[in-house]
């Protein structure tokens, strides 16, 4: 599930996240939360992990940037988790994250075994062959894990990002999905829907 954006802290997100927990069918789903993309923001984690746990979730947060487990372990840990959860943030922080640790194989295992795997933003990115981020530079695609054969684009109700379809035409051979906050790209069965 790949989210556009929206704040969990104000619910606009609360029916894309009750629909990844409903694919899960157990009462109490693990769901690891990786806040990688902002460098391990600990206030960011603390409130994700209190808004899942409010959706009656088992969570962890798995700080990549200050954890001293080894890449078997934390492969382990994703591959034991129902929901794995990439927060946002910097697209490209979150890919340098997974590639140090070997997490890209990692999370195509993952998605190949039924894991849900959720991505909000700069998450949602790294989920495609290629992500539209923001970047100091200004809007440019970074490379994604490929979970999904596409372009993608968060926030794209915002007019800066209207300039993606253009940038996308550099990749002719990919589809392109632009995603408005409060919704999301599902996949499931290669079937693509928009939430």
């Amino acid at each position: 599930m790949a989210i556009g954006g929206g704040s969990f802290q104000k619910a606009e997100t609360r029916h894309l996240d009750l629909y990844a927990i409903a694919r899960v069918n157990k009462t109490h789903p693990k769901v690891l939360f990786l806040p990688a993309a902002s460098h391990d923001d600990q206030g960011y984690a603390k409130r994700f992990k209190q808004y899942y746990r409010s959706l009656g979730c088992e969570v962890e947060a798995l700080r990549l940037w200050h954890t001293k487990l080894d890449k078997e372990t934390l492969a382990q840990k994703v591959l034991a988790a129902d929901i794995v959860y990439l927060g946002g943030g910097d697209t490209q922080m979150l890919m340098e994250a997974l590639q140090l640790h070997e997490l890209v194989s990692v999370l195509q295992q993952a998605y190949e075994a039924g894991i849900v795997i959720c991505g909000y933003s700069a998450g949602a990115n790294v989920l495609f062959s290629y992500g539209y981020s923001a970047c100091a530079d200004g809007l440019r695609f970074i490379k994604g894990c490929e979970l999904v054969k596409g372009l993608f684009c968060p926030h794209y109700q915002e007019e800066e990002r209207k300039s993606f379809q253009q940038a996308s035409e550099q990749y002719p051979m990919y589809a392109t999905y632009g995603c408005e906050d409060q919704h999301a790209y599902c996949v499931e069965d290669d079937n693509v829907r928009y939430m």
